[in-house]
């Protein structure tokens, strides 16, 4: 079957060996391909730098600056993460800094953040094996579903979700969940965007890529 146009998103996902299978099946199609270079969260190799080689024509890069979905102060501290200055466009947009709560993880403050939320609050843990622990740990609390390969979103509003599901989606609260030990970069960025207006870092002692980001970019609360 032949397609005229084919559209690909979170492209940065995608291997060379992906585009370029898609590329030998569908030749004559015209393609759009959208991604950032910033949210990879896989470890094996992307096609970004290679787009040039697999299509083996002019590309035309259209840069997209401007950030619709996050806060003013989500965006500022999501930028210092990667210790880049504010080249994203923010939308100015009202919003508190994010915060940093070091009460840990206890039943008190978990429901609390559930009884407190406004919209769709998520706990997106780095992996699919944390958000099963933490689940278990607090499966007794209403509301809370887990989101996994078996079990979408549905219409629940206090999720359970790994960075790898959460990726690509937008949710009104993110809390952070067990980032203490990850590196400073695309997974804390990734997990830290998914916030549209109110972002939390929870956990018991500040995470190590935390000492690095400006602390004038998101408030502590112990």
């Amino acid at each position: 079957q032949s397609y005229m146009y084919i559209f690909v998103d979170e492209v940065q996902d995608y291997s060379p060996l992906d585009l370029f299978t898609l590329h030998y099946l569908y030749p004559n199609a015209r393609y759009t391909l959208c991604g950032d270079g910033n949210q990879m969260i896989f470890n094996h190799p992307n096609a970004l730098k290679d787009m040039r080689l697999i299509f083996n024509h002019d590309i035309h890069r259209i840069p997209l600056n401007r950030s619709y979905r996050n806060t003013a102060n989500i965006t500022a501290f999501a930028s210092s993460i990667l210790n880049q200055e504010m080249s994203i466009e923010a939308i100015q947009r009202e919003g508190a800094r994010p915060i940093l709560d070091l009460r840990g993880y206890t039943d008190d403050v978990i429901q609390e953040y559930i009884n407190k939320r406004n919209g769709r609050l998520a706990f997106v843990t780095p992996d699919e094996a944390t958000a099963q622990l933490f689940y278990k740990h607090f499966q007794q609390i209403e509301l809370l579903h887990l989101v996994d390969d078996r079990h979408g979103m549905g219409e629940h509003d206090c999720l359970v979700i790994p960075l790898r599901l959460a990726k690509g989606l937008e949710f009104d609260e993110v809390i952070m969940v067990a980032t203490r030990d990850l590196p400073k970069g695309t997974l804390v960025y990734t997990m830290a965007t998914r916030a549209m207006h109110k972002l939390i870092i929870l956990d018991k002692e500040k995470p190590k890529w935390l000492t690095e980001v400006n602390s004038n970019l998101y408030t502590e609360k112990v």
